[in-house]
This record gives C-alpha cells, sequence and structure tokens, in this order.
C-alpha cells in the first residue's frame, strides 16, 4: 500500500503542477513503470499471506484435520467477497438516505442496475 501512496503521491503532485487538478477529465502523463512497483509488492504480499494462512491453519488443527485446514483457506476469499458486496450495498443505501454521492465509480450505473431488480 506504501507503493500506491507514493504513485498516487506522485501523480497528484504533477496534476497539480500541471493545473490539471479541476479538470476531471484530464490526463497527467506519468511513466508506466510506476506500476510495476505496485504489482510486485502486492502479488508478494498475496503469495506470503496465502503462506501464512496455510502455516496458521495446519499448526492449529490436529494432522487428522488437514484437508479441513486445506478447505478452510479456501474459504477466504469467497468471505472477503460477500463482505464486500456487503459494504458496497449499506454504502449505497446509505448514501441514497443521505442523499450524499457514493465515494466509489459506476454509481449511476449500480443505481439503474438494482432499480430495474426493484421495479420487477
Amino acid at each position: 500500500m506504501v507503493s500506491v501512496a507514493t504513485l498516487e503521491y506522485i501523480r497528484s503532485k504533477i496534476t497539480i503542477r500541471k493545473g490539471l487538478s479541476e479538470k476531471p477529465q484530464a490526463m497527467a502523463h506519468i511513466s508506466a513503470l510506476w506500476i510495476p512497483s505496485y504489482c510486485i509488492s502486492s502479488g508478494l504480499a498475496s503469495a506470503f499471506c496465502g503462506i501464512g494462512q496455510a502455516e496458521f491453519f495446519y499448526t492449529e488443527l490436529p494432522k487428522t484435520m488437514s484437508s479441513v485446514a486445506a478447505n478452510l483457506q479456501s474459504l477466504g476469499a469467497p468471505a472477503r467477497s460477500v463482505e464486500a458486496s456487503f459494504i458496497t450495498t449499506r454504502h449505497m443505501a446509505l448514501a441514497k438516505v443521505m442523499k450524499l454521492k457514493p465515494w466509489f465509480g459506476q454509481a449511476q450505473a449500480f443505481e439503474k442496475d438494482h432499480e430495474t431488480i426493484d421495479e420487477r
């Protein structure tokens, strides 16, 4: 995350220096070589997280439950997906009640999809 924060800091400095901060559709030209540092660090973090989870489950459960440990590790991604969906849906509902603009992009497409579902 530090690499992403650094990249965003540099990008925003370039944008402000070029006077593009008030133009949301304007593009700041920066090198694409800034992105691999984030991708590499994110990939390494993901790999080490998976290794750490596997080690944790194998050490905490008895040897006879090793297949359960392997399955517990694979339940993490769906659980995170459900949690992210729940947070997004709650935020959209709260933003609608408070008449605020949601903090993530494509909110209009999200609302259109949900309006068509509600109308059925």
